[in-house]
């Protein structure tokens, strides 16, 4: 199906199609992103009898099975004789959590969304006395459908890094539910620490980082970091005198040793996680950096 029919009674007054825009439109708010999804509605009215008028437009939005939210449209569409063509932005209110869930589902294949679609039709009948114009709405009917639409990947990754949110800006990283003790007391550290940074304020950053190093602490417990040939502990008093801007820098250093094989290897020999892991921390030493 490559457009969704706009049926009065038994009469076909209007199609309602969506393009593979090649100028995807969004804007950052709180928590996530506007999108504005394009789409042409099409109404048709011969100049005689009901006018037909549209509204309440929705769009379930769906990737392999799994809705990610619904883009709507408020207003009301008025055909026109012989026929006229819209252009209408769905508005979609995605959370951040929705698009790196998208992302991480594609995996980098192409955009690919079903559309479920849904409108209300109903006509418009003159009851006005001569001189006074008065429109009456009939009872709404409801048409819809599904459509499986594409939207070029240059386009997607232009739309979100025009906004700073690619991966490059914000990667979430999913937990999977706690393990079996010992884990399970990390991951409650874990929980700690995103309970605090959700507080903010000095306090909540602080204890944050105070919930991490216990995390950090619960795991050496249960398994000690295997550091290879060549590197050497610091003394207690070494680590001490070491400033914050220092121990950024040592992890920056160690950061680069862990990417340091990826031009040398496969890309069989990497995973997504391998990924998120380096691209968060070089974010985070950025955004520290402040440069």
């Amino acid at each position: 199906m490559d457009n969704i029919e706009v049926q009065l009674g038994r009469v076909t007054v209007g199609r309602w199609r969506f393009p593979n825009a090649s100028q995807l439109q969004a804007q950052r708010i709180s928590g996530g992103l506007l999108l504005r999804i394009p789409s042409t509605l099409v109404l048709t009215y011969n100049g005689a009898g009901p006018q037909p008028l549209v509204s309440n437009l929705s769009v379930q939005v769906l990737h392999n099975g799994c809705e990610l939210g619904v883009a709507s449209d408020p207003n009301f569409y008025l055909a026109a004789n012989p026929e006229n063509e819209l252009q209408i932005a769905m508005i979609w209110r995605a959370p951040s959590s929705v698009i790196e869930h998208f992302e991480q589902a594609r995996a980098g294949a192409a955009v690919n969304f079903t559309f479920t679609c849904r409108g209300e039709v109903c006509a418009l009948i003159d009851a006005g006395t001569p001189g006074q114009r008065l429109q009456l709405r009939t009872a709404p009917q409801r048409f819809g459908g599904s459509l499986d639409v594409n939207y070029p990947l240059e386009s997607w990754n232009r739309m979100l890094n025009a906004v700073g949110h690619g991966l490059h800006v914000l990667v979430d990283v999913p937990l999977r539910p706690a393990p079996p003790s010992p884990w399970a007391e990390i991951w409650q550290s874990v929980t700690d620490a995103r309970s605090s940074f959700e507080q903010g304020g000095t306090t909540g950053w602080r204890n944050c980082v105070t919930s991490v190093r216990h995390a950090l602490e619960l795991w050496q417990q249960h398994e000690q970091e295997q550091h290879g040939a060549g590197w050497h502990a610091p003394t207690m008093n070494e680590r001490r005198q070491r400033t914050r801007t220092e121990r950024f820098d040592n992890l920056r250093w160690d950061l680069l040793q862990c990417a340091h094989e990826g031009p040398h290897s496969h890309g069989d020999d990497w995973a997504r996680d391998d990924a998120v892991l380096m691209l968060a921390t070089l974010a985070a030493l950025l955004k520290v950096r402040a440069p």
